[in-house]
């Protein structure tokens, strides 16, 4: 049986938000510089800091398209 989550969640004063696209291989979080940093130095989880014009697509993936 599969778990359901939901994807995409924000706390009540919308200092973050979290979402996670099902057709995406990662989850996505927007915050602040700081929640980032912290997010990053965090055991157990695997942080990149992206820009905010990312191309999440597989034709974004520039170290991985085929030539």
């Amino acid at each position: 049986m599969w778990a359901h989550s939901p994807s995409i969640l924000w706390p009540d004063d919308h200092a973050w938000v979290l979402a996670t696209e099902i057709d995406f291989d990662s989850t996505l979080v927007a915050g602040t510089r700081a929640l980032v940093r912290e997010l990053m130095q965090t055991s157990g989880l695997e942080v990149l800091s992206i820009p905010t014009d990312a191309d999440l697509s597989r034709d974004g993936d520039v170290l991985n398209r085929p030539e």
